[in-house]
């Protein structure tokens, strides 16, 4: 042991201490002693023990209020950081919001200003050389573009826009949402080459693609945004409309809009988007239907809570008892998918009871006081009846009744009734009021549905009501609108029926859309390559300054199968089976093609001078198309089975009417 301290001590140098295993190696009994050392409390048990355990006591406890005091400070402390993060970004974005408030205020006020311009100058504009900037951009809120297959798409079926340059004096710029590739450009060129243009025409148009179109396609953006974003393509257009006659046409336009009349200076023609919005939704639309004053079906809008809809749709059913299924419509969405029917006469227990209460009552039941009853015992099975039996048409956007209530009660809604009638015909009515109120009906067409309140296509003319029956309702409405300052482009939905009681056809005011519709574009194409004119006064399509045609028009037509077949090929098959255009006889089919990488999607107008002669040539065509590019085991999913079903149940259907007049 002394040997081994002996060693230790000439290691270590004065100013160096030996580690605790070293000194304890020096001891025999090393082991006994680390046990020892290693036992809780031993340290304290030798002399000044108990003032070492004070000391170790006092300072562990002064350590634990320090740290309980540090921590809380650093709490507070990272808590007045976050307050302070949370206070400047609110004050940021409470500067952003109102420098956002002040630049929409001042575009609205810069929009109002050119179009008073364009007011006035709007003759002028219209007999000189001009520049029509189109921007098919659907401007909807966010939660509907989400909702809508295909929203690129969607803003491509307009391309035949471009067809404006009929006027020699037009110009077109049209803003593509998809790339222009080659085969689609050549297409295009030789379609604008078979109007009076000829292969002059296309040198008036000029088809621009925003460069960012492919990076924001998960965003579902409007044309309009992408556009803003476009720097290149923004400077194009201000290139081409530099020191000319310009204006804007969009579809559904937004606040996007504005920006970009703003930023390219150049008037937009449509009406602020708050307007637009305001009375293109269900609820606005039977505002302007009501000032109107033509006919509507019994209805109740702006529905905001369920003690509303239960409520109007008890009084409803009480004031209409022959009317036994109601329609729930969203206010904002489009395509048919924000709707829900209900055959409420069908389950109600007391509807009989009521139906005899009525009668009892005759004249008076229209009274509050003579339905106090029947209206109780109607609320009361209102709710469990709607909960089991109300179905949403479209079932992959909302799955039950409950899902698409809530949705109801959140944005607003229309409770309206159906016709009471088994033989409802829709028809859409497009028309034009131009900034300085003149009022122009551009078509007329009975829509064509292959399932309910979901339509494919139209009928033009309409055939359904007497043109001058259809002619004042437009017009009142068209005076209705113009009222509230609506501009430019718009088409009215109605729906005709034989009234079951007085027989009289009826004819019902249904929906408003603001904006440049599908079959507005479809109608130009077509106006541009026969030269047609629509006839208003007469109701009437007419060709060669008065032949009567009759068409047959859709951009909703789709199988999956196009898509492997090229458009050579396409149009091979096609005269093969000699389906095509008689430019001298002024009929036949036209095709417009929206998309070279999506050609599952395909728009066709048949052109007859017969209405069933053009039905027919429509269901054989598709009929054809399917057969060549379809096999036993590969059909495909398309539309075209259900759309020839529904146009053999029309010509079957106008076969019998011929039947019965002879």
């Amino acid at each position: 042991m002394m040997a081994m301290l002996s060693e230790l001590a000439l290691h270590y140098e004065l100013e160096l201490k030996p580690s605790r295993t070293e000194l304890l190696s020096c001891i025999d009994n090393g082991k006994e002693i680390i046990q020892l050392l290693r036992m809780p409390g031993r340290r304290y048990k030798g002399a000044g023990g108990l003032n070492a355990a004070a000391a170790k006591i006092q300072a562990t406890y002064r350590m634990y209020v320090k740290r309980r005091i540090y921590l809380e400070h650093r709490r507070m402390k990272w808590a007045a950081g976050v307050i302070t993060m949370s206070w400047l970004m609110y004050i940021k974005m409470c500067q952003v919001r109102k420098s956002l408030k002040q630049k929409r205020a001042a575009q609205l006020e810069l929009m109002q200003r050119q179009q008073r311009t364009l007011r006035l100058r709007w003759l002028t504009i219209t007999r000189s050389p001009r520049v029509v900037v189109h921007i098919p951009s659907q401007g909807y809120p966010h939660s509907i573009r989400t909702c809508l297959d295909n929203f690129s798409i969607r803003q491509s079926l307009q391309m035949a826009r471009i067809c404006d340059v009929r006027d020699p004096d037009i110009e077109v710029i049209y803003v593509s949402p998809i790339p222009i590739k080659r085969e689609l450009d050549d297409y295009y060129r030789s379609l604008l080459g078979m109007g009076p243009g000829g292969d002059v025409a296309m040198e008036r148009v000029h088809m621009v693609t925003p460069e960012h179109c492919s990076t924001f396609t998960k965003h579902q953006m409007a044309l309009a945004s992408v556009l803003l974003y476009s720097h290149d393509t923004m400077t194009r257009i201000r290139t081409l409309t530099a020191g000319k006659e310009a204006y804007i046409v969009s579809n559904v336009v937004s606040p996007d809009d504005l920006s970009l009349a703003d930023q390219l200076g150049i008037p937009l023609l449509g009406c602020p988007p708050d307007i637009g919005r305001l009375y293109s939704s269900r609820s606005g639309a039977k505002r302007v239907f009501a000032d109107a004053q033509v006919s509507m079906p019994p209805s109740q809008g702006d529905i905001f809570s369920e003690e509303q809809l239960i409520e109007h749709l008890a009084t409803l059913i009480l004031a209409n008892l022959a009317i036994q299924r109601w329609l729930f419509k969203l206010n904002s969405h489009v395509q048919g998918k924000g709707f829900a029917i209900c055959d409420v006469a069908k389950h109600l227990e007391c509807y009989s009871w009521v139906v005899r209460e009525s009668q009892r009552y005759g004249e008076k039941w229209d009274n509050r006081w003579a339905q106090e009853y029947s209206m109780k015992r109607v609320m009361e099975e209102l709710p469990q009846i709607l909960s089991s039996h109300a179905q949403p048409v479209d079932r992959t956007l909302f799955r039950n009744w409950r899902v698409f209530l809530d949705q109801f009660l959140a944005e607003g809604g229309v409770i309206e009734g159906t016709p009471p009638s088994d033989s409802v015909t829709p028809l859409t009515v497009g028309l034009f009021i131009d900034p300085t109120g003149a009022i122009t009906v551009q078509y007329t067409g009975d829509q064509l549905c292959s399932t309910p309140y979901n339509v494919w296509g139209i009928t033009c003319p309409q055939t359904s009501v007497p043109p001058e029956q259809l002619v004042e309702a437009v017009r009142k409405v068209a005076v209705a609108c113009q009222s509230r300052g609506l501009v430019g482009h718009l088409s009215i939905d109605f729906v005709t029926f034989l009234h079951p009681t007085t027989l009289s056809q009826e004819l019902w005011g249904i929906d408003l859309d603001i904006g440049y519709s599908d079959h507005l574009a479809l109608f130009q194409l077509l106006s541009y390559i026969t030269g047609a004119t629509f006839d208003s006064g007469g109701g009437r399509l007419l060709v060669d300054g008065g032949t009567p045609r009759y068409a047959v028009m859709s951009s909703q037509l789709y199988h999956t199968n196009m898509a492997i077949v090229h458009y050579p090929v396409f149009f091979k098959m096609c005269k093969a089976h000699h389906i095509g255009y008689d430019a001298k006889e002024k009929q036949g089919t036209l095709f417009n093609f929206i998309d070279e990488s999506h050609r599952e999607y395909l728009t066709m107008i048949c052109l007859k001078d017969s209405l069933q002669k053009a039905l027919d040539t429509c269901s054989t065509n598709l009929s054809v198309i399917h057969q060549e590019i379809s096999t036993p085991n590969q059909q495909g999913q398309t539309n075209f089975e259900s759309v020839c079903v529904e146009l053999d149940k029309i010509t079957s259907l106008m076969n019998e009417n011929i039947s019965n007049q002879n």
